[in-house]
């Protein structure tokens, strides 16, 4: 008989992660992350103060704002950084 743990084992279907070409490219940065970091959506809406239901429209049509895309990169220990460009 398998032992019980304490916890759960969380399996994320790669198929809801799908995001569209058209998302917005922080938006697809972060569902890569939520993949590579096996973070469910849920748990990262509680993490990060925002709701599921808003995580989830980015993906389809919402831009995120700067605030809540700050607040979803600190939860997978990512940060957004602005510097100078490079001349061609």
């Amino acid at each position: 008989m398998q032992e019980r743990s304490d916890y759960k084992i969380r399996h994320i279907r790669p198929s809801r992660h799908k995001v569209p070409e058209h998302a917005h490219p922080f938006v697809r940065r972060i569902f890569k992350e939520t993949l590579s970091q096996q973070v469910l959506l849920k748990d990262l809406a509680k993490r990060s103060g925002i709701h599921v239901s808003v995580l989830r429209e980015w993906k389809r049509r919402n831009k995120p704002k700067l605030l809540d895309v700050e607040a979803a990169l600190n939860v997978l220990g990512l940060e957004l950084v602005i510097r100078e460009r490079e001349e061609p």
